[in-house]
């Protein structure tokens, strides 16, 4: 498994307290359909802080969907590549 994790810094003008996030993104090795090794992908952002239900409202379903397509483009993108 491989992790990959970004995290926002803090900033004058939008200290830690007020809002801050975490993205993880992981490739996982699992046993395909046919038996032969697979990668699953999965990503997710957590908001943190006074303001993180305001992001929630204003553009929770938005990120939702923006992960989803950039799960599919990516797959998209790896399945190009390796029959190239």
């Amino acid at each position: 498994m491989l992790t990959k994790s970004y995290r926002t810094r803090p900033s004058l003008a939008l200290p830690e307290w007020m809002l801050r996030s975490e993205r993880v993104q992981e490739f996982i090795e699992i046993a395909g359909p046919d038996g032969r090794p697979t990668t699953a992908y999965k990503c997710w952002e957590t908001f943190y802080g006074v303001m993180a239900p305001m992001v929630r409202l204003a553009v929770g379903k938005k990120l939702e969907r923006g992960f989803e397509a950039w799960g599919k483009d990516l797959a998209a993108r790896v399945e190009l590549r390796r029959s190239s």
